[in-house]
Formats: structure tokens, sequence, C-alpha cells
């Protein structure tokens, strides 16, 4: 009966820290036509405890959730508790998404493409982004626990690199076909809005 209690336990502290529910389907179609816009940042500096984040470019997207994965035991948990992979054009299309695998693990993520007939690998590259969010405001990190895989979402904020007093680096991309270690995008969000995701 302690063993049968424990799993449960674990299982509801699983479920409330990591659990991520998924929208619902609404079908064939592109609903993030547009990739994410860049341009150049004016924004100081900004101390987070001992972490310094450094900006980089300002960043805006509407994009499709297509995976999303919470972190809290390492020092890129602690600063950006959520990471989303995130689609436009061809993949924010769940016909063609659905099509193709997409995982986690260690702040990475890699895709298998089961249809290369809809989709090349190269596009799904240049047209997914794993964006590790970093929530400006205590109202911005309450509504990270918000966010469905499969959602779309519009995205503002600052892509920072990170630095501790430690000499620790994390620095951010800020392409969109760059692939392997440093490829995620590092946001410090200051804007969140879910979207109907309509076509």
């Amino acid at each position: 009966m302690k063993k049968l209690l424990l799993v449960l336990v674990l299982l509801g502290t699983w479920y409330h820290f990591y659990h991520i529910d998924t929208a619902p389907s609404v079908g064939p179609g592109v609903v993030a036509g547009a990739p994410p816009y860049q341009y150049a940042s004016e924004s100081n500096p900004i101390s987070l405890g001992d972490f310094i984040l450094s900006p980089r470019t300002e960043f805006e997207a509407q994009a499709r959730v297509l995976a999303a994965n919470r972190s809290y035991l390492d020092r890129k948990g602690w600063l950006a508790p959520m990471a989303i992979v995130v689609g436009w054009g061809n993949m924010s299309d769940e016909s063609v998404y659905n099509n193709v695998d997409i995982s986690q693990f260690n702040h990475f993520y890699k895709w298998d493409n089961q249809s290369p007939s809809l989709i090349t690998d190269q596009e799904i590259l240049t047209s997914t982004a794993n964006i590790h969010l970093i929530p400006a405001t205590k109202e911005i990190k309450q509504a990270l626990n918000q966010i469905r895989i499969g959602d779309l979402v519009t995205l503002r904020g600052t892509l920072v690199n990170v630095r501790r007093t430690t000499g620790w680096k994390w620095p951010t991309s800020t392409s969109r076909d760059d692939k392997g270690e440093d490829s995620g995008e590092i946001l410090y969000l200051k804007a969140l809005e879910t979207l109907p995701a309509r076509n």
C-alpha cells in the first residue's frame, strides 16, 4: 500500500511540474505564415541574480507550438524554466507537422521526418526554432504554465547571450538555419499572447 501511495505521489508530482496539455485540433492549413522578425536591440544588459543577459537582437514571432518542455534542475532551467519548439509556414500546418516527430532532451531538439514528400528536412530546419524562455515578469512566468502544444502564440522579447559571474556562458542563436550546440534561441520574454489557431 505504501509503495502504491509513493507511486501515486510521484506521478502527481511529475504531472504538476512537467505535464503540458495539447490544444484541440483545428484541422489542416497554415496558421502562421511569416518567419520571426528581428531588429537591432538598444536594450541594456540585464542582471538576474548572478546571471547577466547581454542583448543581441529584438525578436518578434507568431508561431505554432510544436513541442514544449519544462526544466528546473540545472543552470539553464533555473533561468529559462520552459523551452518551446515553434513552427511557421508549412510547419504551422497540422497536416504537415503531424508527420514530423519532434522531441526535446537536455535543452536540444530533434525531429524524425516521417513524410519527406510533404516537407524536406531543410524546410523543417528553417521553419522551426527551439526557444528557451526567460520570463521578464512574474505574470509572464505564470502565463508559461498555460501554454499548450498546438497553440498559436505571439512572442516578443530580446534574444540574449547569458553569462554567470562564475564564468559560465550560454550563447543564443540569432539564425534560423543553424543546428547543433548553441543553435537554440534564448529569449528574454517581455510579452506572450495565445491566439485562436484558425487557418
